[in-house]
Protein backbone atom coordinates (compact mmCIF):
# COMPACT_ATOMS: atom_id res chain seq x y z
CA UNK A 1 0.00 0.00 0.00
CA UNK A 2 2.58 2.22 0.60
CA UNK A 3 5.21 1.68 -2.63
CA UNK A 4 6.42 4.49 -4.58
CA UNK A 5 4.13 4.06 -7.49
CA UNK A 6 1.35 4.38 -5.90
CA UNK A 7 1.97 7.98 -4.91
CA UNK A 8 -1.04 10.10 -5.01
CA UNK A 9 -1.26 14.09 -5.27
CA UNK A 10 -4.75 15.36 -5.18
CA UNK A 11 -6.76 18.48 -4.59
CA UNK A 12 -9.50 16.94 -1.97
CA UNK A 13 -11.51 19.78 -2.90
CA UNK A 14 -12.46 23.59 -2.39
CA UNK A 15 -14.36 24.96 0.00
CA UNK A 16 -16.14 27.95 -0.73
CA UNK A 17 -16.59 29.07 2.98
CA UNK A 18 -19.21 31.87 4.41
CA UNK A 19 -20.34 34.64 3.05
CA UNK A 20 -23.18 37.38 3.61
CA UNK A 21 -24.71 40.05 1.02
CA UNK A 22 -26.61 43.24 1.89
CA UNK A 23 -30.02 43.74 0.14
CA UNK A 24 -32.38 46.60 0.01
CA UNK A 25 -35.09 46.54 3.18
CA UNK A 26 -32.88 44.95 5.04
CA UNK A 27 -32.98 41.74 4.08
CA UNK A 28 -29.98 39.20 4.06
CA UNK A 29 -29.29 36.44 1.83
CA UNK A 30 -26.61 33.99 2.39
CA UNK A 31 -24.47 32.59 -0.07
CA UNK A 32 -22.67 29.22 1.90
CA UNK A 33 -21.15 26.57 0.26
CA UNK A 34 -19.62 23.27 2.90
CA UNK A 35 -18.32 21.66 -0.44
CA UNK A 36 -17.31 17.84 -0.46
CA UNK A 37 -13.58 17.61 0.83
CA UNK A 38 -13.68 20.09 3.29
CA UNK A 39 -10.75 22.39 1.70
CA UNK A 40 -8.87 24.36 -0.41
CA UNK A 41 -6.19 21.77 -1.89
CA UNK A 42 -6.74 18.97 1.09
CA UNK A 43 -4.74 16.35 0.16
CA UNK A 44 -5.79 12.92 1.55
CA UNK A 45 -2.31 11.48 2.65
CA UNK A 46 0.20 11.29 -0.20
CA UNK A 47 -0.79 7.61 -0.68
CA UNK A 48 -3.41 5.45 -1.78
CA UNK A 49 -3.94 4.36 1.56
CA UNK A 50 -2.96 5.70 4.50
CA UNK A 51 -0.03 8.18 6.23
CA UNK A 52 3.26 5.99 7.34
CA UNK A 53 3.01 5.54 10.93
CA UNK A 54 5.03 8.36 13.32
CA UNK A 55 5.18 10.49 9.68
CA UNK A 56 2.36 13.57 8.58
CA UNK A 57 2.39 16.95 6.51
CA UNK A 58 1.36 20.01 7.29
CA UNK A 59 -0.44 22.30 4.92
CA UNK A 60 -0.90 26.16 4.50
CA UNK A 61 -3.08 27.44 1.75
CA UNK A 62 -4.58 30.70 0.56
CA UNK A 63 -8.11 31.17 -0.71
CA UNK A 64 -9.49 33.72 -3.04
CA UNK A 65 -13.20 33.85 -4.58
CA UNK A 66 -15.19 37.02 -5.64
CA UNK A 67 -19.21 36.50 -6.25
CA UNK A 68 -21.38 38.28 -7.96
CA UNK A 69 -23.70 35.54 -9.38
CA UNK A 70 -25.43 32.61 -7.78
CA UNK A 71 -27.31 29.42 -9.00
CA UNK A 72 -31.28 30.23 -8.04
CA UNK A 73 -34.08 27.51 -6.87
CA UNK A 74 -34.56 26.37 -10.51
CA UNK A 75 -30.25 26.07 -11.38
CA UNK A 76 -30.37 29.16 -13.51
CA UNK A 77 -27.55 32.09 -13.40
CA UNK A 78 -28.65 35.21 -12.09
CA UNK A 79 -26.61 38.62 -10.42
CA UNK A 80 -26.51 39.00 -6.95
CA UNK A 81 -29.43 41.87 -5.53
CA UNK A 82 -28.58 45.06 -5.25
CA UNK A 83 -25.23 44.82 -7.53
CA UNK A 84 -23.53 43.20 -4.89
CA UNK A 85 -20.02 41.60 -4.66
CA UNK A 86 -18.56 38.95 -2.38
CA UNK A 87 -14.61 38.60 -1.40
CA UNK A 88 -13.30 36.10 0.33
CA UNK A 89 -9.70 35.72 1.16
CA UNK A 90 -8.91 32.96 3.59
CA UNK A 91 -5.93 30.81 4.94
CA UNK A 92 -6.46 26.90 5.40
CA UNK A 93 -3.97 25.21 8.08
CA UNK A 94 -4.26 21.56 7.49
CA UNK A 95 -2.33 18.96 8.81
CA UNK A 96 -2.42 14.91 9.33
CA UNK A 97 -0.42 12.53 11.08
CA UNK A 98 -0.43 8.17 10.79
CA UNK A 99 -1.10 6.83 14.21
CA UNK A 100 -0.35 3.09 12.99
CA UNK A 101 -0.43 1.25 9.64
CA UNK A 102 -3.94 1.98 8.28
CA UNK A 103 -4.91 4.51 10.89
CA UNK A 104 -4.50 8.55 10.41
CA UNK A 105 -6.26 11.52 11.99
CA UNK A 106 -6.70 14.87 10.10
CA UNK A 107 -7.12 18.40 11.59
CA UNK A 108 -8.13 21.83 10.03
CA UNK A 109 -8.40 25.38 10.89
CA UNK A 110 -9.86 28.27 8.87
CA UNK A 111 -9.21 31.93 9.28
CA UNK A 112 -11.07 34.12 6.87
CA UNK A 113 -11.27 37.66 5.73
CA UNK A 114 -14.68 38.26 3.92
CA UNK A 115 -16.25 41.67 2.12
CA UNK A 116 -19.27 42.64 0.57
CA UNK A 117 -20.36 45.22 -1.41
CA UNK A 118 -23.35 47.15 -2.92
CA UNK A 119 -25.79 49.84 -4.12
CA UNK A 120 -27.31 48.94 0.08
CA UNK A 121 -24.04 49.23 1.72
CA UNK A 122 -20.86 47.73 2.06
CA UNK A 123 -19.69 45.36 4.77
CA UNK A 124 -16.60 42.66 6.04
CA UNK A 125 -15.80 40.36 8.45
CA UNK A 126 -12.22 38.42 9.91
CA UNK A 127 -12.13 35.58 12.12
CA UNK A 128 -11.81 31.52 12.25
CA UNK A 129 -13.86 29.51 10.42
CA UNK A 130 -15.29 25.99 11.25
CA UNK A 131 -12.32 23.51 12.60
CA UNK A 132 -12.82 19.93 11.14
CA UNK A 133 -11.29 16.66 12.49
CA UNK A 134 -11.16 13.35 10.85
CA UNK A 135 -10.22 10.11 11.31
CA UNK A 136 -8.86 7.81 8.55
CA UNK A 137 -8.69 3.90 8.31
CA UNK A 138 -7.28 2.29 5.33
CA UNK A 139 -6.83 -1.23 4.28
CA UNK A 140 -4.51 -2.67 6.70
CA UNK A 141 -6.75 -2.47 9.65
CA UNK A 142 -9.99 -3.38 7.44
CA UNK A 143 -8.15 -6.37 6.45
CA UNK A 144 -8.83 -5.88 2.25
CA UNK A 145 -5.89 -6.62 -0.42
CA UNK A 146 -6.99 -3.72 -2.51
CA UNK A 147 -6.79 -0.33 -1.66
CA UNK A 148 -10.20 1.12 0.13
CA UNK A 149 -10.17 3.78 3.29
CA UNK A 150 -13.32 5.11 4.99
CA UNK A 151 -13.07 8.32 6.36
CA UNK A 152 -15.46 10.04 9.62
CA UNK A 153 -14.86 13.25 10.16
CA UNK A 154 -17.02 16.29 12.18
CA UNK A 155 -17.02 20.17 11.50
CA UNK A 156 -17.91 22.47 15.02
CA UNK A 157 -18.77 25.91 14.74
CA UNK A 158 -15.73 28.12 15.24
CA UNK A 159 -18.53 30.89 15.60
CA UNK A 160 -22.33 31.47 16.31
CA UNK A 161 -24.57 32.41 12.77
CA UNK A 162 -25.71 36.05 13.46
CA UNK A 163 -29.21 36.20 13.69
CA UNK A 164 -28.72 39.98 12.58
CA UNK A 165 -28.69 40.50 9.27
CA UNK A 166 -26.29 43.22 8.40
CA UNK A 167 -23.13 40.85 9.91
CA UNK A 168 -21.57 38.35 7.29
CA UNK A 169 -21.28 35.02 8.87
CA UNK A 170 -18.28 32.78 8.60
CA UNK A 171 -19.96 29.81 10.00
CA UNK A 172 -23.87 28.38 9.43
CA UNK A 173 -23.66 27.58 13.40
CA UNK A 174 -23.88 24.08 13.73
CA UNK A 175 -22.17 20.20 13.88
CA UNK A 176 -21.82 18.17 11.00
CA UNK A 177 -20.93 14.62 11.14
CA UNK A 178 -19.77 13.19 8.08
CA UNK A 179 -18.51 9.57 6.64
CA UNK A 180 -16.87 8.54 2.86
CA UNK A 181 -15.26 5.92 1.19
CA UNK A 182 -11.84 6.29 -0.76
CA UNK A 183 -10.41 4.21 -3.39
CA UNK A 184 -8.10 4.28 -6.37
CA UNK A 185 -5.87 3.09 -8.29
CA UNK A 186 -2.38 3.83 -10.06
CA UNK A 187 -1.29 3.33 -13.87
CA UNK A 188 2.37 2.91 -14.36
CA UNK A 189 4.18 3.13 -17.90
CA UNK A 190 5.33 6.22 -19.87
CA UNK A 191 2.71 8.29 -18.99
CA UNK A 192 1.68 7.43 -15.57
CA UNK A 193 -2.04 7.53 -14.49
CA UNK A 194 -3.93 8.07 -11.17
CA UNK A 195 -7.95 7.63 -10.77
CA UNK A 196 -9.28 8.20 -7.40
CA UNK A 197 -12.61 8.48 -6.04
CA UNK A 198 -14.85 8.68 -3.47
CA UNK A 199 -18.45 9.44 -1.84
CA UNK A 200 -20.10 9.97 1.66
CA UNK A 201 -22.80 11.37 3.31
CA UNK A 202 -22.80 14.61 5.49
CA UNK A 203 -25.42 14.76 8.52
CA UNK A 204 -26.24 17.97 9.59
CA UNK A 205 -27.49 19.18 12.73
CA UNK A 206 -29.93 21.71 13.86
CA UNK A 207 -28.85 25.30 14.66
CA UNK A 208 -30.45 25.83 17.98
CA UNK A 209 -30.04 29.46 18.21
CA UNK A 210 -30.93 30.44 14.82
CA UNK A 211 -34.09 27.52 14.61
CA UNK A 212 -32.54 26.45 11.07
CA UNK A 213 -31.51 22.71 10.05
CA UNK A 214 -29.45 22.90 6.69
CA UNK A 215 -29.91 19.71 4.71
CA UNK A 216 -28.08 17.03 5.20
CA UNK A 217 -25.79 16.22 1.73
CA UNK A 218 -24.54 13.26 -0.38
CA UNK A 219 -21.09 14.40 -1.78
CA UNK A 220 -18.97 12.78 -4.60
CA UNK A 221 -15.32 13.47 -5.85
CA UNK A 222 -13.60 12.34 -9.13
CA UNK A 223 -10.03 12.73 -9.48
CA UNK A 224 -7.50 12.38 -12.96
CA UNK A 225 -3.87 12.81 -12.52
CA UNK A 226 -0.49 11.99 -12.90
CA UNK A 227 2.82 12.86 -11.31
CA UNK A 228 5.75 14.31 -13.70
CA UNK A 229 9.29 14.66 -12.66
CA UNK A 230 8.92 17.13 -10.39
CA UNK A 231 5.84 18.65 -11.26
CA UNK A 232 2.63 16.63 -11.35
CA UNK A 233 -1.02 17.82 -13.20
CA UNK A 234 -4.91 17.01 -12.17
CA UNK A 235 -8.13 17.22 -12.81
CA UNK A 236 -10.49 16.83 -10.37
CA UNK A 237 -14.53 16.96 -10.34
CA UNK A 238 -16.86 17.28 -7.35
CA UNK A 239 -20.70 16.72 -6.53
CA UNK A 240 -22.43 18.29 -3.72
CA UNK A 241 -26.31 17.46 -3.73
CA UNK A 242 -28.25 18.53 -0.50
CA UNK A 243 -31.75 17.45 1.03
CA UNK A 244 -34.46 20.42 2.15
CA UNK A 245 -33.00 22.57 5.13
CA UNK A 246 -35.86 23.16 7.60
CA UNK A 247 -36.53 26.29 9.57
CA UNK A 248 -38.53 26.06 12.78
CA UNK A 249 -39.61 23.16 11.66
CA UNK A 250 -40.79 23.75 8.77
CA UNK A 251 -38.80 21.81 4.95
CA UNK A 252 -37.69 23.67 2.82
CA UNK A 253 -38.04 21.82 -0.59
CA UNK A 254 -36.99 24.96 -2.78
CA UNK A 255 -34.18 25.39 -0.45
CA UNK A 256 -32.19 21.95 -1.95
CA UNK A 257 -28.55 22.70 -2.74
CA UNK A 258 -26.31 21.38 -5.51
CA UNK A 259 -23.17 21.80 -6.97
CA UNK A 260 -21.02 20.62 -9.62
CA UNK A 261 -17.42 21.82 -10.36
CA UNK A 262 -14.29 21.44 -11.94
CA UNK A 263 -10.79 21.88 -10.46
CA UNK A 264 -7.80 21.65 -12.56
CA UNK A 265 -4.66 22.27 -10.76
CA UNK A 266 -0.49 21.90 -11.20
CA UNK A 267 2.23 21.29 -8.55
CA UNK A 268 5.84 21.92 -8.19
CA UNK A 269 8.53 19.87 -5.69
CA UNK A 270 10.72 22.27 -4.28
CA UNK A 271 13.51 20.21 -2.04
CA UNK A 272 10.82 17.82 -0.79
CA UNK A 273 7.94 20.20 -0.08
CA UNK A 274 6.10 21.16 -2.82
CA UNK A 275 3.76 23.99 -4.19
CA UNK A 276 0.60 24.24 -5.70
CA UNK A 277 -1.80 26.30 -7.44
CA UNK A 278 -5.20 25.13 -8.54
CA UNK A 279 -8.37 26.71 -9.98
CA UNK A 280 -12.40 25.82 -8.89
CA UNK A 281 -14.42 26.87 -12.08
CA UNK A 282 -18.45 25.71 -11.32
CA UNK A 283 -19.79 23.74 -13.89
CA UNK A 284 -24.17 23.92 -12.65
CA UNK A 285 -26.02 24.44 -9.55
CA UNK A 286 -28.85 25.16 -7.36
CA UNK A 287 -28.83 27.75 -3.94
CA UNK A 288 -25.38 28.23 -4.07
CA UNK A 289 -22.88 30.85 -5.35
CA UNK A 290 -21.67 30.48 -9.11
CA UNK A 291 -17.98 31.78 -8.23
CA UNK A 292 -14.57 31.11 -9.82
CA UNK A 293 -11.80 30.73 -6.90
CA UNK A 294 -7.77 30.61 -7.37
CA UNK A 295 -5.64 28.82 -4.24
CA UNK A 296 -2.18 28.52 -3.16
CA UNK A 297 -1.20 25.61 -1.10
CA UNK A 298 2.63 24.89 0.12
CA UNK A 299 2.81 21.60 1.48
CA UNK A 300 5.59 20.26 3.89
CA UNK A 301 6.16 16.55 5.35
CA UNK A 302 7.56 15.38 8.67
CA UNK A 303 8.69 12.36 10.66
CA UNK A 304 9.14 11.68 13.96
CA UNK A 305 12.70 10.87 14.94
Amino acid sequence: MHTSNRRLYSNKGILVLAAGLLLPGGLAAQVICAAPHSAPSLRPSGTIGTIEPLTGWVQFTYFRQRSTEFYNHLGDLQPLLANTAITTNSVFITSGFGITEGLEVWAQVPIHDLSSTSAAGDADRRGMGDPRFAVRVGSELLGLSFPLMVRAGVKFAGTSFPIDATIIPLSEGQTDWEVSLESGYYFSGAFPLQVVGSFGYRWRQLNVDSGRKPGSERFAYLFVGGPQRGWRWSVAFEGLWGDAPEEHGFRLPASKRKLIRLGPSIAYQMGGNEVQVAMTLPLLGRNLAAARAITIGFYMPWALP
